[in-house]
C-alpha cells in the first residue's frame, strides 16, 4: 500500500519525469512512427537508384510437409533503371552456386534463362520481377508494409565491415487487401541500405516458408560490369520448351519466382509500367486547430489510382495530424489523373503521395 501510494505522488508531483522513464523504456522506446519513416527512407533511396548491384546468399528454411533448411544460395543481381525512361528496366540474376547454377536476363522484352551446359529457353515476358525479386518489393515498401515496427537492433559483419542495423518488422500485403505475408528488414543506420531481408510466407501445399537473403556486397553507385550485361546471345546453344527438371526448388522458386502480393489487375510503377500523370489537383484544407498551433509538414499516403483516373482506398502511411490528414485523404479523392500505362493501356497502379501543409 505504502509503495502505491509513493508512485501515485511520483506520477502527480512529477509527470515529465515519468514520461522520461517510458521513454527510455527499451520496451516502449522504438516508435511507430520512426519505423514508418525508416521504411519510407528505404523506398526513396531504392526509387532514386538508377542502377544497384549485388551479391549475397539465400537461406530458405521450411515447416511443414516438406520440413528442413536448404543449403546457403549463392547470388548475384544487377538491375538498371534507365534515368531518361527512353527505355524499360532491365535486370539479371545469377545463381552462382548449389547443385544447379542458372543466368536469367530480363531485358524489357524477354526473359532469357540459360545453363552453364549450352542450353536456354526464353519467355516474352517484360516484367523484370523474375530477375529482381524480392528486391524488387523495396520500391514499394512505404505503400506494402503494413504497421512496420522496430524489433531491435543489430550489428552485421558484412565483408570486413561491421554495420549497425535497426531491424524493422511488418506484414505485407497489397492496400485493401488482407496481409499474405511478412517482412523483416536489417536497415542501416547511416545509409538506410538494406543489408538483410526475410521473407514470410504459407504457400498453397500448407508450408510456412522462410526465406532470408543475406547481402554480402551491393552498390547503388553504378555496374561494374561489361555493357553487355543484359544481352544475351545464344549462337550454338540448345533451345529448351521451359525448365528442365532438376532445375532445383530452391533456384525456381525460393530465388526467383515473381511476387504475387499485388492483385492481377494492379500493378507497381517501373519498366514497362509508367506512372499516372496528374491533370486536377485540390489543395488540402487546414482545421483550425491546426492552424492555431501553426502546425506544418507532410502527410504520406498510399493509393490505388485506378483507369478511370480516380484515387481510391487511400490510407494514411505518414501521420502529421489526424485532423490533416483526413484533410489530405479528402483532397487527394478528388484529384484526377491521367491513368498509367502498360503496353499501350490504362492500367491501375499502386501510389505513393505527399500532400504537404505549409502556412503562409
Amino acid at each position: 500500500m505504502l509503495s502505491l501510494l509513493f508512485t501515485v505522488m511520483i506520477r502527480k508531483i512529477f509527470p515529465s519525469l515519468v514520461m522520461f522513464a517510458a521513454l527510455i523504456d527499451p520496451t516502449r522506446g522504438f516508435s511507430a512512427d520512426r519505423a514508418a519513416v525508416l521504411i519510407d527512407a528505404v523506398s526513396q533511396k531504392a526509387q532514386g537508384t538508377v542502377t544497384w548491384e549485388s551479391e549475397g546468399q539465400l537461406v530458405a528454411d521450411n515447416v511443414g510437409p516438406a520440413t528442413g533448411t536448404s543449403p546457403g544460395v549463392p547470388f548475384r543481381i544487377s538491375l538498371e533503371y534507365p534515368s531518361d525512361g527512353s527505355t524499360g528496366a532491365r535486370a539479371r540474376l545469377e545463381i552462382l552456386g548449389g547443385g544447379n547454377p542458372l543466368v536469367r536476363i530480363c531485358d524489357g522484352h524477354f526473359q532469357w534463362n540459360y545453363l552453364p551446359a549450352g542450353r536456354y529457353w526464353k519467355l516474352a515476358e517484360p516484367e523484370i520481377d523474375p530477375c529482381v525479386y524480392p528486391f524488387s518489393e523495396w520500391r514499394s515498401l512505404a505503400l506494402y508494409l503494413r504497421a512496420p515496427v522496430i524489433v531491435g537492433s543489430e550489428s552485421l559483419k558484412v565483408a570486413q565491415r561491421t554495420i549497425k542495423c535497426t531491424v524493422v518488422r511488418g506484414d505485407f500485403g497489397a492496400p485493401g487487401e488482407a496481409p499474405t505475408s511478412s517482412r523483416k528488414l536489417w536497415i542501416d543506420d547511416i545509409s538506410k541500405m538494406v543489408w538483410q531481408y526475410r521473407v514470410e510466407r504459407t504457400n498453397s501445399l500448407g508450408e510456412h516458408t522462410v526465406q532470408t537473403y543475406s547481402l554480402l556486397w551491393q552498390t547503388l553507385d553504378g555496374l561494374r560490369r561489361s555493357s553487355d550485361l543484359f544481352q544475351f546471345q545464344p549462337l550454338g546453344w540448345t533451345e529448351l520448351a521451359g525448365p528442365p527438371m532438376e532445375l532445383s526448388r530452391a533456384a525456381e522458386e525460393h530465388l526467383t519466382k515473381t511476387a504475387t502480393e499485388l492483385p492481377t489487375s494492379m500493378y507497381r510503377i517501373g519498366g514497362v509500367v509508367t506512372p499516372p500523370a496528374l491533370i486536377h489537383k485540390v489543395e488540402p484544407k487546414y482545421t483550425k486547430a491546426a492552424q492555431s498551433a501553426r502546425m506544418e509538414g507532410t502527410v504520406k499516403l498510399a493509393a490505388e489510382v485506378q483507369i478511370d483516373g480516380t484515387a481510391r482506398n487511400i490510407r494514411v502511411t505518414q501521420s502529421l495530424d489526424p485532423g490533416l490528414d483526413r484533410q489530405a485523404i479528402e483532397a487527394v479523392s478528388q484529384w484526377r489523373f491521367r491513368p498509367g500505362v502498360r503496353d499501350g493501356n490504362p492500367v491501375a497502379v499502386a501510389v505513393v503521395f505527399e500532400v504537404n501543409f505549409r502556412l503562409r
